[in-house]
């Protein structure tokens, strides 16, 4: 297990007590945010994750998706389903393919088809919101922040 530029990613799946989940889940699709989008997002938001174990996971859960997805397999306006289970089901990703560029819910995808024992991860420059994190930011950030959350749905959500 190599941590290089995702061991943030790799601290919250072991506080979440996920890595020996996704370690063991065999055929795994992970998109997973740098440790510079990880850290470009609020102090505040992490900390509240921190202390709200369920969300965090559901997060981290949004970030995975069952089977192996490798960049070749990937089509614009494709929808991945991930691991995060919300009110209506398991919660999709968005594919975007074009110009030169693949992205998942609008994170530019920086490094593609890491192949791993148990499947691939693709590094992303943000980290995905699920859905349900509109009102959780708003929550957690303050009504001062809503220009702030707005931003954040438009490039990870």
């Amino acid at each position: 297990e190599e941590a290089g530029e995702y061991s943030t990613l790799i601290l919250l799946l072991t506080f979440a007590g996920l890595d020996s989940v996704i370690a063991e889940h065999d055929g795994l699709t992970l998109f997973a945010p740098t440790d510079d989008a990880l850290q470009a997002l609020p102090g505040n938001l992490i900390s509240y994750l921190f202390m709200n174990p369920d969300l965090l996971t559901d997060v981290l859960l949004y970030h995975a998706a069952d089977g192996v997805v490798l960049s070749s397999d990937l089509e614009d306006g494709m929808l991945v389903p991930t691991l995060f289970e919300g009110e209506d089901g398991f919660e999709d990703v968005v594919i975007g393919v074009g110009g030169g560029e693949v992205t998942v819910n609008s994170a530019s995808v920086v490094e593609a088809d890491v192949i791993c024992s148990n499947g691939v991860f693709h590094g992303i420059g943000t980290a995905l919101n699920p859905l349900k994190w509109n009102t959780t930011l708003l929550g957690v950030l303050g009504p001062e922040y809503s220009t702030l959350v707005q931003a954040l749905m438009a490039v990870g959500g």
